[in-house]
């Protein structure tokens, strides 16, 4: 696996990610202990809480995005942390083999963890991944690619995690991290968590990129039931990744008819591509996958 991570301070994730800076973690490297397959592994998410039946989309002459019609249900998954949570999920969501992405919290012990209130929590992803098209250990690439040694979290919400589903996760996830600390000793600071629980947050906080803009999600709930579907939209997983910058404008032209977007919001995702692109994660991407 390639694990050359960027030199330079800038993260390529952007936001909030800049706030890794003077802080020591907990630990590093604990032995991960959950043997189930991810998708498997008991999280509450939001859409456990009560809530008033789906309606029909708001077009009822749409069907929903053609990708989230053919969206494989054989999936596994796979939990990290690297920053905030909004540009964590942009970034691993444009992979190819991703199917959805969900944000939240892990690597702690308190109860019932929100965003006013994560006590020993991470800003975590959740990512749903087809496994007969990406593989863990790609998803691994992808976090080392993006983890910048130089910098360390203020806060432990800001806290670099791997958090492994089941064991053969967990292997290849101490493996990766002892690799990553040959090359570079700061890389001990990401932590590998062994309990594998994961807490989804709330909706407003689910594809936080995408509902900064305004076209794309009005295309895309216009073809969804409410926003429940929208967050676990295999199409929006996709623009959110486009709209962060981690995946080339040049993918468009095979990724349109898959995301059934109108072509104004399919200029919104080319410009926002090319605005906000992180080359080298483009660039990782292609060697991982």
């Amino acid at each position: 696996m390639n694990r050359r991570r960027p030199s330079a301070p800038a993260s390529p994730l952007g936001g909030r990610s800049a706030f890794f800076v003077g802080a020591t973690p907990r630990s590093s490297g604990p032995e991960p202990t959950r043997p189930d397959c991810a998708i498997n592994v008991p999280v509450r998410t939001f859409d456990e809480h009560p809530a008033a039946p789906m309606a029909p989309p708001t077009d009822a002459a749409m069907q929903p995005p053609p990708m989230d019609q053919t969206a494989p249900t054989d999936l596994e998954a796979a939990v990290v942390a690297l920053g905030c949570f909004w540009n964590v999920e942009a970034a691993f969501g444009a992979l190819d083999g991703v199917v959805r992405t969900t944000v939240g919290y892990a690597g702690g012990q308190a109860p019932d963890p929100a965003y006013a209130t994560l006590g020993d929590h991470a800003e975590a992803v959740r990512v749903e991944y087809a496994p007969a098209r990406l593989r863990y250990t790609a998803l691994l690439d992808r976090f080392w690619s993006l983890f910048d040694p130089t910098l360390t979290p203020a806060k432990r919400r800001y806290q670099p995690l791997l958090v492994p589903q089941n064991a053969e996760q967990a292997e290849q996830a101490r493996a990766a991290w002892a690799d990553a600390v040959a090359q570079d000793e700061r890389a001990e600071r990401v932590e590998i968590v062994g309990d594998g629980n994961f807490c989804a947050a709330a909706l407003r906080h689910q594809k936080h990129l995408l509902r900064r803009h305004d076209d794309v999600k009005a295309a895309l709930q216009a073809r969804l039931p409410d926003a429940r579907a929208l967050a676990r939209s295999p199409a929006a997983t996709l623009a959110t990744g486009y709209l962060g910058g981690h995946r080339h404008p040049s993918r468009l032209a095979d990724d349109q008819d898959r995301l059934g977007l109108p072509a104004d919001a399919l200029s919104t995702l080319r410009a926002a591509a090319r605005r906000h692109g992180s080359w080298n994660a483009f660039v990782q991407a292609g060697r991982s996958t």
